[in-house]
């Protein structure tokens, strides 16, 4: 989680979104808390990030997936969020459409190269 927050910017307008258990416990709010960005998030967004992890896991077709994520995406772009934490493995796979318009920060991917990067050291 340190590692991904160190990834976003400063004076941004971010969200998270993650499982409702994750996004719950509170721990990336915090960590965004001690920085100067403004922390967005509607309640609704919530329930729609909680059925497509669903429809992921169900293995839906990506298509069907894919119209419930353009609408998420579209309705965090409008309440100005400029940055995604994307803090759920099932939701990277989602995370191209809309790279244009609003930067995902993959916490998945943010690990993977801080320990890659600590590896080489030795």
């Amino acid at each position: 989680m340190d590692e991904t927050i160190k990834k976003v910017g400063s004076n941004r307008k971010i969200t998270i979104f993650a499982t409702e258990t994750t996004f719950n416990s509170g721990l990336y709010q915090e960590g965004l808390s001690n920085s100067d960005n403004q922390f967005i998030f509607k309640d609704s967004w919530q329930e729609r990030i909680n059925t497509i992890i669903q429809m992921i896991k169900e293995t839906r077709e990506l298509y069907e997936i894919g119209f419930y994520w353009d609408e998420l995406i579209k309705d965090a772009i409008e309440t100005d969020v400029v940055d995604i934490i994307i803090a759920c493995t099932d939701l990277s796979v989602l995370k191209n459409n809309f790279s244009d318009k609003v930067n995902f920060i993959d916490s998945s991917q943010v690990l993977a190269e801080s320990v890659e990067k600590e590896y080489l050291k030795y």
